[in-house]
Formats: C-alpha cells, structure tokens, sequence
C-alpha cells in the first residue's frame, strides 16, 4: 500500500530476478551434451517459474524431467 503518494520501486519478495534465478535452467537448455542434473533442483526450478508466473517454462522443464525418467 503506498504512504503518502508514494510507490514501492523494488519487486515484492520472491519476484526480484527470476530472470538470473533462471540462468541455470538456460545453460542446461543450451548444452550440447547431456547435463546430468539432480531432480530436486529441476523440481526447484519449477517451482520457481510457477511462482514467477513463467508457465511455459515450468512446463518445458517438466517435459525434461519426463523425458528423463524422473517424476515431475
């Protein structure tokens, strides 16, 4: 709520870079060779795209870990 006509200027908690939190999930996309990576931190991944409002990109990590054999 602003005070005395003033507005926040940063993001709320939880939405300040998902852009650079999301710079893992790139590199393993962009990686010729096959990344060996951990569910938990594909499951993170996710979990922070659905928190940022990234669903296309939720999904498209879902769709590796399928394709891995890994439960979403």
């Amino acid at each position: 709520m602003p005070k005395n006509g003033e507005f926040r200027k940063t993001p709320p908690q939880g939405r300040a870079l998902p852009g650079q939190a999301l710079l893992p999930w790139e590199e393993i996309k962009r990686s010729k060779k096959r990344v060996e990576v951990d569910g938990e931190v594909l499951e993170a991944l996710t979990i922070l795209c659905v928190r940022a409002s990234l669903f296309h990109k939720a999904l498209e990590i879902m769709a590796m870990m399928e394709e891995r054999g890994m439960k979403p």
